[in-house]
Formats: C-alpha cells, structure tokens, sequence
C-alpha cells in the first residue's frame, strides 16, 4: 500500500482520502479503521490529578502495571480506569495487537523485532522502548499481522 502526504494550502483542516481502483473489504475496512481511529474513539487517561482525553492514534501501548493500568503514550504515561479487556475490545483490531496477557500494543509503532536466546521475543518500539511477548502470542501476531 502506498502512503502519501500532500502539502494543500487551500485545505481547511488534516483530511485522509483512500484512493482505490474498486471498493472491495479491504479499502471498506480501511477506510471504517481509520474512521474510528482518528474521530470516534478517544480514552480517558489520568496523572497527577488531571483528566486527559488521549487519542488513539496517540497510544503506543496499554498494559498493567501494579494492577493498574497504564497507557502508554509520547506525551506521558496515564491511567486508565477500565480494565484491559474492557479497552481491547473498543480498539481497532488491526491496529492494535495483544502482546501478552498484560499488554497492548500499537502495531504501527513496532520498530522491530528481536528473538532472544531463551525463545521469547523483544518488541523494540520505534521510541526506543522495548517490551517482550511469548511465542504463544507471536503465532497470533504473526498469523494476524506479518502474513
């Protein structure tokens, strides 16, 4: 898929535009996806005192952490009141994966990944943070995403 960025001085506000040769699932479920990712879905994070609405497209991952669950973001970390089912079901599924029981990651913020030497897998973050996930959850990945 191509991805590209246009400079439009007449252009009022950010806008994405699917270009396709024929609508099919594929360009329907893009553009759904992009839809719910960038309008229809924000979380509702908390630090130090404050509320913040988080944008989805802000997140690079959600996990637990002390039986809290923290959301990861450029910006800060957050947390977040409900629980980690209760936030994977509201996220698009195929921009965010499931990397272990405990986390969520951004697909799109994946840098690498990474084998290491007793069979589990590093998941290096384009930021520079690392996580890991067994190689249970990578089948899943990997059928999902990198087929």
């Amino acid at each position: 898929m191509l991805v590209n960025q246009k400079i439009d001085s007449n252009a009022y506000d950010l806008s994405i535009t699917v270009n396709t040769p024929k609508i099919d699932k594929s360009s329907t479920t893009l553009q759904d996806n992009l839809s719910y990712f960038v309008n229809d879905q924000n979380l509702i994070g908390y630090q130090d005192g404050r509320q913040k609405v988080i944008a989805l497209y802000d997140v690079i991952s959600i996990h637990t952490q002390d039986k809290k669950v923290i959301c990861e973001t450029n910006q800060g970390n957050y947390r977040l009141k409900k629980r980690l089912y209760e936030i994977k079901s509201i996220l698009p599924q195929r921009v965010f994966v499931q990397i272990s029981s405990s986390e969520i990651v951004n697909f799109s913020c994946i840098q690498e990944f990474a084998l290491t030497r007793n069979g589990i897998y590093q998941i290096i973050f384009k930021n520079g943070h690392t996580t890991y996930s067994s190689r249970r959850y990578m089948q899943k990945i990997k059928k999902e995403f990198l087929s």
